[in-house]
């Protein structure tokens, strides 16, 4: 009874792994106690809940970061550059603590808003972009092109400014 007490006392605690090894002790020693084995089978269904949730929680997260890579995307092909650069922030604050799935989303974002900003002239904050997705995948071909690019272009602006002064 004291395991199943105490396997009682960690569930309300919120530690169902606790909870679950004290209750298979107490089913051990018990095995035709009833009470024992429905306090296991909440305490698992509660453990195997909480997974779900944060499994659906990471699909959402995942979801939400790919709606506004691609709405960006969207928005840029259409000529909607102001929109499409907020999309693309968007999808960059919800980093989910970086999950491994969402990385080259996040990096595609940084990608396309780092490309949007070269084609303003702002290519400053497009290579911190490009060097930000390069972070996330480091030696992505696509990135390294577009930052070279962008490099390239700046420095051949530079150079102009320098000659009309």
């Amino acid at each position: 009874m004291a395991y199943n007490n105490r396997g009682d006392a960690y569930f309300k605690k919120g530690a169902p792994d606790k909870a679950l090894a004290d209750f298979n002790r107490a089913i051990r020693l018990n095995p035709k106690e009833e009470l024992y084995r429905a306090n296991k089978k909440i305490t698992v269904d509660a453990i195997n809940n909480a997974r779900n949730a944060k499994k659906q929680e990471a699909e959402n997260i995942r979801n939400t970061v790919d709606y506004y890579v691609s709405g960006g995307s969207e928005k840029y092909k259409s000529g909607d550059y102001g929109n499409a650069i907020v999309d693309w922030y968007k999808a960059i604050s919800i980093d989910g603590n970086l999950e491994p799935k969402l990385i080259p989303s996040i990096a595609k974002a940084y990608e396309r808003r780092g490309t949007q900003r070269a084609e303003a002239g702002d290519y400053g904050e497009a290579l911190k972009d490009y060097d930000e997705a390069l972070k996330l995948l480091p030696g992505n071909k696509s990135i390294i092109k577009a930052r070279i690019q962008a490099k390239k272009t700046c420095r051949i602006r530079q150079k102009s400014r320098r000659r009309w002064k």
